[in-house]
């Protein structure tokens, strides 16, 4: 079982720019080893459930960016 979390991913596409919060996957050393294609969406069965994933996603704010770039 892989252990994920949250984590800002930097695309950047010729001059364009653009930040998303996407599901980020570590091996077993924590290193990260790969991430979500899109940024993931806020969705849940209650106002509670949102408010925990909305926690969850503000503290991938403090944490370094993974930088994807595209060529």
């Amino acid at each position: 079982m892989s252990t994920w979390n949250h984590r800002v991913v930097k695309t950047q596409y010729n001059a364009e720019v653009c930040y998303g919060i996407h599901e980020a996957y570590y091996d077993d050393n924590g290193k990260v080893v790969s991430w979500t294609m899109r940024p993931v969406e806020v969705t849940g069965d209650s106002i509670q459930e949102l408010r925990k994933t909305l926690e969850h996603m503000l503290k991938c704010l403090d944490k370094e960016v993974i930088d994807d770039q595209v060529e």
